[in-house]
C-alpha cells in the first residue's frame, strides 16, 4: 500500500526503495515513541494530558 503511493513511488524514484520497505513493515515493535511537545514520549503518557 504504501510502496504504490504516491509518495511511496516518489520515494523509491529517488533510491529510497529499503526505506519504503523498512518504513512498510508492521508489528515489528511493541511500542512506537511519540514526538510530543518537543519531546519523545509513550503514546499512553499523552493521553494523560488530554
Amino acid at each position: 500500500m504504501i510502496r504504490d503511493s504516491s509518495n511511496g513511488r516518489e520515494l523509491r524514484e529517488r533510491g529510497y526503495e529499503q526505506d519504503v520497505a523498512q518504513c512498510s513493515r508492521m508489528d515489528v515493535f511493541k511500542a512506537v515513541p511519540l514526538l510530543y511537545k518537543g519531546r519523545f514520549v509513550k503514546a499512553h503518557d499523552r493521553s494523560k494530558d488530554q
